[in-house]
């Protein structure tokens, strides 16, 4: 338990580096349930593609005159038309003040002309160049730009000046440049030496871009995005009245006239990743690249990224998950073989299958337990206080409540295991609370107490000096926001890496009563698969190397359990010495139970024959004697 607590601290955690395990395999297993569903149900939203309209007609053959309202939906640019396609940038949101100024072409930075519209090969087309941030100084200053684009069938001017202009064939789209994000939180400092720097090691920004207070936390700066995807949709659905599906309606625009809709243009951010981000406040950052993409997209494509943002935002907003792990999972998806992918769908549902099992016969078995002999309590109470320190650190990183109320449950579990393991009284006494934790009679019993006693003896030799020497480590070399920051952030980076050696007592113990018949195994083979699942995630995630091996460090002492319940092997066929239920016999050694049983009753049967010839002999010596007796008396 204390060691899924600190992954999940170093996954919240920014400035560590460490990325959580799970939290995110649950969106992922969401994203391809809803693949599969919106291609089921895709025709039906979709209607027919073919579909004619036959118009109405009155009783004397009159077509009647249907509402504009009452139209379908169809495409007002046919398949396969060639289009001209120009992109400017510039500070004003206008779009039609830039592109119909005396000046545009200097803010003209793509042009592509006679692209096909569909989703072949000849119309992928991509360049990159750097834009030079004097054009547009206000950028360091959380000033905005803008990217504007012109999309006009080919052969139909774009200027509504134009005599052959047709606002039927040109589309206007204009996407922004810079996202606003909060700074980093806070500078962190080396507590030993006072050298300050940043999160992201990146320069501290100017007074300037901070808005002139150095103290203000929640400042927003600009970030560029070094990416421009424009996205052309290949649809030419044939859609009834007011019948465009509801997630992805905003992003057509009807003609009022027609009741036709223009291609949509979808400006793809998706899958730009938060790492890639490009802060403007740095003084010394002159110019910035800028990759622009034009890349078409099928509509089952369009409606799951449309539908899979909408549901980041949601979690983001009800603090289900953070930017983090979405794009943790974005990741996955850019980066993991598709084969790869499908296995981890299917290992992701049996992780949380087990993460269930393995909690639920946890509380059984501590639930149930009267007696610990055999049970290392010591290390109960150490895992609670592990649990609190995790807690104690995802506070102080801000971290989501989701994470925090998970924390938290493992906490109070941890701390109901106490009061399972031990005798544990609280109250009042002279007005003032207290709480007595005594040890239990079946602990003090044998010789489990002063094994325990023994094994954390031997472990405090490693414990101790490895504790001492990673502080002194983290104090010189790493940097923290403050001296509490720094205890729990030491504290629980010890336990991250060294969490392990709180699972060896419970080996010595093994080890010394030479049985395991005293352990949750159902609890601990449902822990020991998820290990397994751990470790193929690791080769998923992108993660540090420590954290990676030490997905594998948990696999070595989940084997060393196994051999010892492989060596000290438990009669289940009787109850054993410390008052666990047993069960039923397997069916191999049922064959042999009932042929001891057998040659049980054989035995008894012949012991009863034995006395019984053994007493009819005594009554006939009886007899014999009383006969003698009665002859002597008559003579």
């Amino acid at each position: 338990m204390a060691e899924q607590g600190a992954a999940q601290a170093n996954a919240a955690a920014g400035g560590d580096g460490e990325q959580q395990q799970q939290g995110w395999g649950s969106t992922m297993l969401r994203w391809f349930i809803m693949y599969y569903a919106i291609n089921f149900f895709m025709n039906k939203w979709r209607g027919n593609n073919t579909e004619t309209t036959t118009p109405p007609v009155d009783v004397e053959g009159n077509p009647i005159q249907i509402p504009t309202s009452q139209l379908p939906h169809s495409a007002l640019w046919k398949p396969d038309s060639l289009y001209n396609l120009r992109v400017y940038l510039s500070e004003q949101e206008d779009l039609f003040s830039v592109i119909y100024a005396e000046n545009a072409n200097d803010y003209l930075i793509y042009a592509k002309s006679s692209v096909e519209y569909s989703c072949n090969d000849a119309s992928y087309h991509e360049t990159e160049l750097n834009y030079s941030l004097t054009q547009a100084p206000s950028l360091k200053n959380n000033g905005s730009l803008y990217a504007h684009i012109v999309m006009a069938q080919f052969g139909y001017p774009f200027d509504e000046n134009d005599d052959d202009f047709d606002p039927a064939k040109v589309l206007y789209r204009t996407h922004p440049l810079v996202a606003y994000k909060r700074k980093p939180k806070k500078k962190k400092e080396n507590l030993l030496f006072k050298q300050q720097q940043d999160d992201d090691d990146a320069k501290p920004p100017t007074e300037e871009a901070q808005g002139g207070d150095d103290d203000d936390d929640d400042a927003i700066i600009g970030y560029w995005k070094p990416e421009l995807t424009i996205r052309p949709l290949c649809d030419w659905t044939t859609f009834k009245a007011n019948t465009i599906p509801a997630q992805i309606v905003n992003h057509y625009k009807i003609d009022i006239e027609s009741n036709r809709y223009w291609p949509v243009l979808y400006m793809d951010d998706f899958w730009l990743l938060g790492d890639k981000l490009i802060a403007l406040n740095n003084a010394s950052l002159q110019e910035v690249p800028l990759k622009i993409y034009l890349s078409p997209i099928a509509q089952w494509k369009f409606m799951l990224q449309v539908q899979m943002e909408a549901q980041y935002e949601q979690q983001t907003k009800w603090g289900m998950s953070s930017s983090e792990d979405n794009d943790e999972v974005r990741r996955l998806l850019m980066e993991s073989n598709p084969i790869l992918l499908g296995v981890t769908m299917v290992v992701t549902l049996l992780h949380t299958l087990f993460d269930f099992l393995a909690f639920k016969n946890d509380i059984q078995f501590w639930h149930k337990t009267e007696s610990v002999k055999g049970i290392s309590v010591r290390t109960i109470f150490v895992n609670a206080v592990c649990q609190l320190i995790i807690f104690l650190y995802l506070m102080d990183q801000d971290t989501t409540w989701m994470i925090l109320i998970s924390s938290g449950i493992g906490f109070v579990i941890e701390c109901w295991k106490i009061t399972q393991a031990a005798k544990v009284r609280y109250g009042f006494d002279l007005g003032f609370p207290y709480i007595s934790i005594e040890d239990k009679v079946s602990y003090n019993e044998g010789d489990t107490k002063k094994y325990d006693k023994e094994a954390y003896k031997y472990l405090s030799w490693v414990f101790y000096p490895s504790l001492f020497g990673y502080t002194i480590y983290s104090l010189i070399y790493n940097e923290h926001k403050g001296w509490y920051s720094f205890v729990i952030g030491t504290c629980v980076s010890f336990i991250y890496m060294f969490g392990f050696i709180m699972m060896c007592p419970q080996l010595y113990l093994n080890y010394k009563l030479k049985s395991t018949a005293f352990m949750p195994w159902r609890m601990m083979t449902y822990k020991f698969l998820n290990t397994i699942i751990d470790d193929l995630f690791a080769f998923l995630i992108k993660m540090p190397t420590m954290h990676r091996l030490s997905c594998f460090r948990d696999d070595v002492i989940f084997l060393i359990f196994l051999y010892q319940k492989w060596i000290y092997r438990t009669d289940y066929s009787r109850v054993n010495e410390y008052g666990f239920k047993p069960k039923e016999p397997v069916d191999g050694d049922a064959d042999k139970q009932e042929e001891e049983k057998e040659k049980k009753k054989k035995i008894t049967a012949a012991d009863t024959e034995t006395d019984r010839n053994a007493a009819d002999a005594e009554i006939d010596e009886l007899d014999g004697n009383v006969v003698d007796a009665s002859t002597k008396k008559n003579q």
